[in-house]
């Protein structure tokens, strides 16, 4: 794992757990609302447009209490990190995530930020992702199994939107548990 990444990891830990527990002595809401852990395959072409980088990726979240509800739904920051264990591509993001419960089955979809410490070069060892900066779209469909557990598949798409060049985009998938607080 890239030394920045986890830099940035252990300081959002750091900051979210004593907020964490001052919240829970207040009776308020947890500021973290769940922890995502996940495999996932590493650059496939489902949105994007080839697969350069093989192998798997490990994928963490800290979900963040509900902004608000809307749409049947709330509103959440996210806080993770995807990274390669072929020590190719990782990248760290902070996305804004509606999710929606229904039973035990539950869907999320989001939009926000992301930072990777690829290559911005053409060597083909790495995926040339056009800029240091990309925009993070993830997606997950899953089953809440105990009121404090679930599986999920989840997808996630990194890319620069045709802001920079190339824009090949990268695709990631796999299965994730989660453990709400």
């Amino acid at each position: 794992m890239p030394k920045s990444l986890l830099r940035l990891l252990t300081v959002a830990a750091m900051v979210a757990l004593p907020l964490t527990a001052a919240a829970q002595e207040r009776d308020a809401a947890p500021l973290i609302y769940e922890l995502r852990l996940g495999l996932l395959q590493h650059d496939i072409a489902i949105v994007a447009a080839d697969d350069v980088e093989d192998g798997a990726a490990l994928n963490g979240e800290l979900a963040f209490r509900s902004l608000t509800d809307f749409w049947g739904g709330s509103l959440r920051p996210v806080l993770g990190g995807t990274f390669s264990t072929e020590n190719r591509t990782h990248y760290g993001y902070f996305d804004l995530r509606w999710e929606a419960l229904w039973d035990k089955v539950f869907f999320g979809i989001g939009l926000g930020g992301a930072i990777h410490d690829g290559e911005l070069s053409r060597d083909r060892k790495n995926k040339d992702l056009g800029s240091r900066v990309l925009f993070h779209i993830p997606a997950e469909l899953g089953y809440q199994f105990t009121p404090r557990n679930r599986i999920s598949l989840y997808f996630e798409h990194i890319s620069n939107a045709d802001l920079a060049d190339p824009n090949p985009g990268m695709d990631s998938i796999g299965l994730r548990l989660s453990h709400r607080f």
